[in-house]
């Protein structure tokens, strides 16, 4: 009986043990180890023991790059095969405007943070033309080097990752200096860092042509002799494939990039003969004086080049709100279980309600596979305990650095407790997942506690990897909140193109602005980047719609042309960024310009009545200042500069500031000429730029009969010419007469207010006012001439519109009165009727040669204010144009046939808005243009709209607008 007892107990004892081994895990499988460290890494800091790892050559150029303890020396040759396209012989990214300027390191041993940034920065170009600071990163990376003595690009993916950088050159300028500050905003996320194979021979260079091409320079470290440069041909070949055999002081290792390659490049250039030609084109940070303007060819059989990285990726600083992370020193070592698959995860706790929306890791192979876990509400020390809320599968051909989207977001509560869980299966390397662990002389500072990072073999029991290596991490991050634009925005801009001019010690041309908005679905949040110094805007950021101002700060600056930009981005946007450049031209006083333009209508010997258009165009190399109308030598009024009124300049002229308000308009009331308009009258305009110049455009003499003038006539008196209106309650105020006989009926029946063409009622009317019975006693309406309307400019697009009222008296005689242009300004206002939009921004982004033209029916035209006239059928001519003509301030109505189109004002290659005075009715696809005193000539405009098959067709049409006296 005893016996069977003892068994008994062995029995249930084995079956205990067996059950805690189980539960604990088998030492055997859930602990695995680290992999070995990088030979270049222990070379480095044998070197360094002896005196021999120099930061310096022999000619006192500073270097700096020391290897990673990571290895991935596994990694060679060709691993994704879509490298394999075939490349030019020749190909440089400086000619596509993908690389910044070259930068000096100084004295300080920074190339690696030069070679980090000349990567990230060519990325962006040149959309994108960011200035990051290397300094920030030089002094704030974390590592046990300090500022100044090293570093490589697996340091700098850390410190981007973690979120330290980038930061802007601005905020943190180079040179070094020994306290570079932190807190500064940083400009970009970056979530993506892809570090390629190395060569398997020194022709194995498809893949490092490959990422050159597709996003930009490429860095790199390479073993710098002096020996080996030819400084006479720019070239570099360094032959042996262990250490300089010469003097210790010419050893060192350097970070630089790629940005292109000539595969016949001599390999005669070369001090010391290669196998064959072919080279490499590097850019240095050695300054502009050192080698071919900062560039020099190092040779396709180099034997010391390695480390590839490319920085390609950027994004919005609100693409996410917060990041979870343990490892901000990032991958410092490989960990694995003797084969090529493993688990890890972290676990972290919520601290705010929000939503999970990505996750980001290292990779340590060629060829991974991953499946990624989240679950939500798991225990403490149970990776996979909980509810598992996500799952996504996938692969990367490259090591680096990943961001991965989930496919659905993940709800966080505050306090509530979630883990990240990874299985990698890597093609060949034992050692799947990437830690951060101390490591010295490189990542002693790294700390981990308990209870946050866990590995397994088969994800089925998990170990804490703190335990088995004390501070030491698993390298996943986890990223929740950020933006969401609620649909598909779009960027469009009215302006593509300015131009400044600035006269040194003198004047500046005015600020110009520009429109922003969303012709999209969904919030368009959008910010504006530059690529010079001598820009300045406001705003640099705004949501939907907004008009930025730009200006130039050009003092200091020597005579010459300089070219900007500014970028317009929403990482959401479709069509992100959108560009505008920005053209200064920098005179010496003596080079200053004066006004000079031209003095259009009315046609010099015309007979003229009442109401009389006065226009033509002035440019100028700094700025207008203004356009006087004389009569003879008496000052009449101010003509208004008015925008897209005369594109035939702004072609012909397109380098001058404010070519795009070249034409200039006044109307002229001729009844308050001397013997109230009746006689000969010799005309002028006069053109004032900023220097002070004066020059007079041009003359004009006119016959002017008003005693036998028979249509209405009067003024607007409100809104003034060239004045503002606001509200939902503007008092437009004006006056009609007409000569006797006639009469205006005094209900204000048959006067109508136009505003940009379209008729928005009747005027109140008859009202006494002093002056004007005065000035004109003997008319039958002199004692109440007076009317005003109420107008809703909140219904409006902020900018500036035509108004105009037509009147018809008792015997039909018909005449516009007033036609003047004005601005309409509400503070978070962008109007809302379509039917009233007169200035249509949402330019869109096809290739207009590529719509084709619907030519199969007519559309139908009205001209004039005459109700009763009877509508024209016009068809396109035999080049598809529909042609139109029209005398000055005369009223357009085009009916297009059906609903919602899109319309443009055709300058150039260029959309613009339609013109100042036109209104696009899309819900009946009826045009109405009145065009403003100004306009003359030929306007191109096109409009779009998408057939029921989903196809965009156009309809072109071409104005044609005359002078409205002629002689």
């Amino acid at each position: 009986m005893m016996k069977k007892t003892t068994v008994l107990k062995l029995i249930l004892s084995f079956i205990f043990l067996l059950q805690f081994f189980l539960l604990q895990g088998d030492t055997s499988n859930n602990t695995g180890e680290l992999a070995p460290l990088n030979p270049d890494f222990l070379e480095y800091l044998e070197n360094a023991k002896e005196g021999q790892y120099r930061f310096f050559t022999d000619e006192g150029f500073p270097m700096g790059y020391i290897p990673s303890p990571v290895d991935l020396s596994h990694v060679r040759g060709v691993v994704d095969n879509q490298v394999l396209t075939g490349y030019t012989s020749k190909y440089d990214i400086r000619s596509k405007n993908k690389v910044t300027p070259v930068r000096n390191q100084g004295q300080c041993s920074s190339c690696w943070t030069f070679g980090t940034y000349g990567s990230l920065e060519s990325f962006l170009m040149p959309s994108e033309p960011w200035d990051f600071s290397e300094q920030h990163l030089n002094a704030n990376h974390g590592f046990d080097n300090p500022e100044c003595e090293g570093g490589n690009a697996k340091k700098a993916t850390a410190y981007l990752a973690r979120w330290d950088g980038p930061v802007r050159e601005s905020d943190v300028p180079y040179p070094y200096s020994l306290s570079s500050p932190n807190g500064y905003s940083i400009a970009k996320h970056i979530q993506k860092v892809i570090f390629l194979p190395e060569r398997s021979g020194k022709l194995d260079n498809d893949t490092i042509k490959y990422f050159v091409t597709n996003y930009g320079a490429v860095n790199f470290a390479y073993f710098h002799s002096g020996y080996h440069y030819n400084e006479n041909t720019y070239s570099y070949y360094y032959n042996y494939s262990t250490r300089d055999p010469g003097s210790d002081k010419t050893k060192g290792w350097h970070s630089v990039v790629i940005v292109g390659w000539n595969d016949n490049y001599s390999k005669y250039n070369f001090n010391i003969t290669p196998p064959g030609n072919g080279a490499f084109i590097v850019k240095n940070s050695w300054g502009t004086n050192w080698g071919q303007k900062g560039y020099f060819y190092i040779s396709y059989y180099d034997k010391s080049m390695k480390d590839f990285v490319s920085f390609n990726n950027a994004e919005a600083t609100n693409n996410y709100k917060r990041n979870y992370q343990y490892d901000p020193l990032g991958w410092t070592m490989s960990y694995g279980y003797g084969n090529t698959t493993a688990w890890c995860a972290n676990i972290f706790t919520a601290v705010d309600n929000n939503t999970l929306r990505a996750v980001s890791f290292y990779t340590t192979d060629k060829d991974v596979n991953y499946t990624i876990y989240i679950y939500k509400g798991c225990q403490a020390g149970k990776p996979r305990s909980g509810t598992l809320a996500a799952q996504k599968t996938g692969s990367r051909s490259y090591p680096g650095y990943y961001t991965v989207k989930l496919g659905s977001s993940v709800s966080l509560k505050e306090g509530q407790r979630f883990s990240i869980v990874i299985k990698f299966k890597n093609s060949s390397y034992n050692y799947p997942v990437a830690v951060e662990k101390p490591v010295s002389n490189n990542s002693s500072q790294a700390a981990a506690n308990t209870g946050e990072s866990f590995v397994s073999h088969y994800g089925n029991s998990w170990y804490d990897i703190a335990r088995q290596y004390s501070n030491t991490n698993v390298c996943i991050k986890a990223f929740t909140g950020g933006y969401s634009p609620g649909g598909n925005p779009k960027i469009t801009i009215s302006r593509n193109k300015m131009n400044f001019g600035y006269i040194i010690g003198g004047s500046t041309t005015s600020s110009q602005s520009f429109t922003v908005s969303n012709s999209g679905t969904g919030k368009l949040k959008w910010t504006i980047s530059d690529s010079a110094n001598w820009l300045d805007y406001t705003p640099a950021s705004g949501t939907n719609s907004g008009v930025v101002t730009v200006s130039v700060k050009a003092s200091g600056l020597s005579a010459g042309s300089y070219t900007g930009y500014l970028y317009v981005i929403d990482p959401y946007a479709s069509n992100s960024p959108r560009k505008v450049t920005v053209k200064l031209t920098v005179k010496k006083s003596w080079q200053a310009q004066s006004p000079f333009g031209d003095f259009a209508t009315p046609t010099h010997g015309s007979t003229v009545r009442s109401s009389v258009p006065v226009t033509g165009w002035v440019l100028d190399d700094i700025g207008v200042t203004g356009v006087k109308i004389y009569n003879g030598n008496k000052y009449i009024g101010d003509a208004v500069l008015i925008e897209g009124a005369r594109p035939d300049v702004e072609q012909a002229y397109p380098n001058y500031p404010m070519n795009y308000k070249a034409g200039w308009g006044y109307m002229m009331m001729t009844n308050f000429l001397p013997n109230g308009g009746n006689g000969t009258y010799y005309i002028r305009a006069k053109a004032t730029d900023k220097e002070g110049h004066v020059v007079t455009l041009g003359s004009k003499t006119i016959y002017c009969d008003n005693a036998h003038a028979v249509k209405p006539f009067g003024a607007i008196d409100t809104p003034a010419q060239g004045g503002t209106a606001s509200g939902d309650s503007f008092i437009n105020w004006g006056w009609v007469l007409t000569p006797r006989p006639n009469y205006i009926p005094t209900n204000g029946s048959t006067i109508n207010v136009y505003v940009d063409g379209v008729n928005i009622g009747h005027p109140t009317y008859n009202i006494y006012r002093k002056d004007i019975a005065t000035l004109f006693p003997n008319y039958a309406n002199s004692n109440g001439a007076i009317g005003y309307c109420t107008i809703d400019t909140t219904a409006y697009k902020n900018g500036v519109h035509t108004i105009q009222w037509i009147a018809t008296d008792n015997a039909g005689n018909t005449d516009g009165i007033g036609s003047r242009y004005f601005t309409i300004q509400n503070t978070g206002s962008d109007g809302q009727r379509s039917s009233v939009n007169s200035q249509n921004r949402s330019l869109g982004n096809e290739r207009l040669s590529s719509i084709p033209v619907d030519n199969l029916g007519p559309v139908i035209i009205e001209k004039g204010f005459n109700r009763d006239t009877i509508p024209l059928e016009t068809y396109p001519d035999e080049n598809s144009v529909i042609n139109i003509e029209i005398r000055e301030m005369e009223r357009l109505e085009i009916d297009l046939g059906c609903p919602q189109w899109r319309g443009y004002h055709v300058i150039g290659d260029q959309l613009r808005p339609l013109p100042v005075g036109s209104t696009l009715d899309t819900g009946r696809g009826i045009f109405y243009w009145q065009p403003g005193s100004g306009f003359i000539g030929e306007y191109q405009l096109v409009f779009i709209t998408r057939e029921e098959n989903g196809e965009l067709t156009k309809r072109a049409i071409k104005i044609n607008i005359t002078p409205k006296y002629k002689k």
